[in-house]
C-alpha cells in the first residue's frame, strides 16, 4: 500500500535522517564540480583519459555505477547529441537522467542561484547546456552536488 509522505507525518529528526540518507554524505561535504578543462592538472586530465579508455574496453566495469542516482540535464542550447549521450550512459550505468528544457522552465525568469540550489536537492548531479561560461560557474558555485 503507498502511502503520501507529508512533512506533518515524520518529525524533524526523522526528516534529517532521510535527507542524509538520500544525500549520501553531500550535507558535510563540498561537492567537486567541473567548470573548466583549466581545473585539472595534467595526472587528473591523464587519469581521466585513461578511465575513459578502460570503461570503453569492458564497459561492465561500471555497470550500476549510479544506480539509485539522479541526474538533471539542464539545456538552454538544443543538442541532440549532448542530450542523447547522457541520457543513455546514465541508463547504462544504472542512474536515471531527467532532461529540463531552459526555454520551457521557469529558468527563463528570475535567479539562477536559487534554481541550481533547488535542482541540487532532487538530483545527484547536475548537467548543464547553456550559453554563457558564466551560467557553469554559477552552477558550480552555487549547487550542493557536482555540477
Amino acid at each position: 500500500m503507498n502511502h503520501l509522505l507529508s512533512t506533518s507525518m515524520i518529525d524533524r529528526e526523522g526528516a534529517l535522517k532521510l535527507a542524509k540518507r538520500r544525500f549520501r554524505g553531500r550535507l558535510s561535504s563540498s561537492p567537486r564540480s567541473f567548470v573548466s578543462l583549466a581545473q585539472l592538472n595534467a595526472s587528473e586530465a591523464a587519469r581521466i583519459v585513461q578511465d575513459g579508455l578502460r570503461i570503453k574496453a569492458d564497459p561492465a566495469i561500471v555497470e550500476d555505477r549510479l544506480r539509485g542516482r539522479s541526474i538533471a540535464m539542464l539545456f538552454e542550447k538544443p543538442s541532440t547529441r549532448t542530450r542523447s549521450s547522457f541520457d543513455a550512459a546514465a541508463h547504462q550505468i544504472g542512474g536515471s537522467a531527467t532532461y529540463i528544457e531552459w526555454r520551457t522552465s521557469n529558468f527563463t525568469r528570475g535567479d539562477i542561484c536559487d534554481k541550481a540550489r533547488v535542482l541540487s536537492r532532487f538530483y545527484d548531479f547536475i548537467v548543464a547546456r547553456v550559453n554563457r561560461h558564466e551560467t557553469i560557474r554559477i552552477l558550480g558555485a552555487e549547487s550542493e552536488v557536482p555540477s
